[in-house]
This record gives structure tokens, sequence and C-alpha cells, in this order.
């Protein structure tokens, strides 16, 4: 169901002198606004409880003569849920060796929908979880005549569980215009210290290796990595996300390699590659947990940031169990909790109207009436 007028405010409490934003999204039809307009009110709120039983019920007050300022007329406004990171990579990145590699642990398993997990410069490298549970890649957009789609696994992922997911792709030098793929995943386990010890030797994951076709677009400027979700292919304004993932992720990493490297290292745990070959692009979740900034403690300083405030400071694959705070122990906890349904931050709706409180308006918190005719 679809509410036809609400909003939202930018501050919860306002002093005099200040300004309150009010975001507005009108969803009737243009013949209903026109016959329906938009008429407001500013009201001080005393409580927002709506249980009369027990309970005080909604209480205000209203304030009369206020100068509201309409900035914009509230038009239909979209709204983005789930949350996932956006990190940036070099022009043509995918024009070399390249070796990837994320830790991950799914908490809703199967969904019978997609869940994204990586995808690269235009969706042309795709690595997803399947409506059914499975890993998957694609290689090639779905303009593209060459696209290429392998189902690494023949079951259904561990549910809460760390897993490390890893995606090669590899130059042909007898034939530039083939690459060779290599996808898969592998269990992680921890020594008896809580340490991760890299990958269970008791359970084997599921790989799959095969030459495909990759064509990067030469004219397109879009150079992001995208985690727990995948950009639109239809052209919207402002662009959205779809397919989000829902999970925990930690230490995505980047290397630019020579072929021989994924056969060498991949299925060790990823803080063990860094030491085998240090990774040209580092994303550390652990660093910065206060902010929406993921930092990249890579040579090229790639810091990329996350959208709609995910869970940060979750434990990790390297948790241990001595610290129960995060800021004491920021590499426990060093993991992003990604919801595709509930996490959603500010709407980014267009202001429609503001109000500067008078001199002679006490403090506290102010709503903006909104009814049609």
């Amino acid at each position: 169901m679809t509410i036809p007028l609400t909003g939202y405010a930018d501050r919860l409490s306002v002093r005099p002198g200040e300004t309150i934003s009010f975001h507005v999204s009108h969803n009737e039809s243009t013949k209903a606004k026109k016959n329906n307009k938009v008429q407001t009110s500013v009201v001080r709120v005393i409580s927002a409880d709506p249980h009369t039983n027990p309970g005080p019920g909604i209480q205000t007050v209203p304030i009369r003569d206020a100068e509201i300022d309409c900035v914009n007329e509230p038009g239909p406004c979209a709204t983005q849920r789930g949350s996932h990171a956006e990190l940036p990579l070099p022009l043509h990145a995918l024009e070399k060796d390249m070796t990837f590699a994320v830790a991950i642990m799914p908490t809703l398993l199967p969904t019978g929908q997609q869940q994204q997990t990586i995808a690269f410069v235009e969706n042309v490298l795709e690595v997803y979880i399947n409506p059914k549970g499975h890993l998957c890649a694609q290689f090639g957009t779905s303009s593209s005549n060459t696209t290429t789609t392998l189902c690494c696994s023949q079951r259904v992922l561990p549910k809460n569980h760390w897993i490390q997911i890893y995606c090669s792709v590899a130059l042909l030098r007898e034939d530039e215009s083939k690459r060779e793929a290599l996808v898969g995943w592998n269990w992680l386990t921890r020594d008896g210290s809580g340490s991760s010890a890299g990958v269970s030797k008791g359970r084997k994951g599921e790989s799959v290796k095969e030459e495909i076709s990759l064509e990067q677009s030469t004219t397109s400027e879009e150079t992001t990595l995208y985690l727990a979700a995948k950009k639109s292919s239809t052209p919207t304004q402002p662009p959205v996300c779809i397919h989000h993932f829902t999970g925990r992720m930690e230490h995505p990493w980047l290397w630019w390699t020579t072929p021989g490297f994924p056969e060498l290292h991949i299925g060790t745990h990823a803080v063990m590659q860094a030491k085998a070959h240090p990774p040209d692009a580092q994303w550390h979740f652990g660093r910065g947990i206060s902010t929406q900034t993921v930092q990249d403690f890579g040579p090229h300083k790639l810091h990329g940031t996350v959208v709609n405030c995910p869970t940060r400071g979750v434990r990790g694959s390297n948790w241990s169990g001595r610290e129960m705070c995060w800021r004491h122990a920021p590499d426990d906890y060093a993991a992003i909790h990604f919801h595709a349904e509930t996490d959603l931050a500010d709407c980014n709706w267009p202001v429609c109207y503001q109000w500067k409180i008078p001199s002679d308006i006490p403090s506290g918190n102010y709503a903006l009436l909104l009814h049609t005719d």
C-alpha cells in the first residue's frame, strides 16, 4: 500500500533562529493534485506516542501564523531500501588479470530471490547467489552477445557460516579476446586460539573454471565495484540498486595478478593471502566503523562508501570472544551486516518546505502537518 502523502524532517529538534526542512512525497495522480492542493501547518510535538490505553497519545500544540516557505511542490518520490557498498576502481579495471576475494556469511538462504555479492563495472562481471541458494557468476552485460553464466555450486551455500568466495579472470596469452575464469567458494574455520586458520580441511568448497569472452565498455565512465547489490540496468534518476544481499561481509580484497596466482593462493583466508601476496586494494571494514566510509589500505587508496547505513562493528571471521567492545578490538569486529529489506537512511527526497524558527518560539520538537482539500 502506498501512502499518497508522506514526508520527513531533516532534524528532530530545533531552537530559535534555526531552519527545519521537510521532505515530502505526493503520490496522487496529476488530476487529483490539481483538485487537492496540499495544505501545511506547524505544530509543537509534546508527545508522539500514538497509544492511549495505556499511554498519553499524540499531543501537539499548533503554531499560529507560522511562515512556511514552499521550496518545491511535492511530487512522487521513490524509497530505495536495502544497504550496499560502493568501491571505486581504476579506469578499465578488467583489462588486466584480476583476482577478487571476500569473506561472507549469508544469513538468509534460500530466499527465492537473487542476492548479489559482487558486481563489477556496468555489471560486466557478477557473482551472486541464485534464488535456490547456489553461487553463480555471470560475465558480460545483458546487452552483450557473449554473456556467460556459470553455476559454481551444486548445493545450497551454508547459512550462518563464514565462507570465502573468489573470482579470478586471466587473459589467455595465445588469444587476448578470451579469458580464463575461476569462480568458487571455500569454508573458513578457526584454530584453537579463535583466530582464522583458513580453509577447513574436513569440509570442501566448490569451484568452476571455464574459458569465456569478456568485453568491457570503452565508452562508459562507470568504474565502481558494488558489494551486496548491483546497479539496475534500467535508467532512473537517481540510479537504483537491486538484488540486495542479506548477511555479513568482511575483507574484500583485489589483486591484479599473473595467471598462476589464483591457483597458488585461493583457498586461504584473506589475511594469509595478504602475507603471501600484498593486495592492490585492501578494504578494511574494521577501520572507520563509526562512519559511512570504507577505507582502502592498498597503494591506490580507493576509499569507498556504504549506502543506507548497514550495521558495522559486528563479529567477523576473526572474532575471538576475548573482547565484547569493537572499539577495543576492531579487527575482531571487522564485518558489515547488510540487510536487503530493512536498511534505510536518508531517502534523498527533495526539500519541499522550510520553516525558520522565530526568536519568540521555544526550542523543541516540531512537525509539519500535511493535508489536502
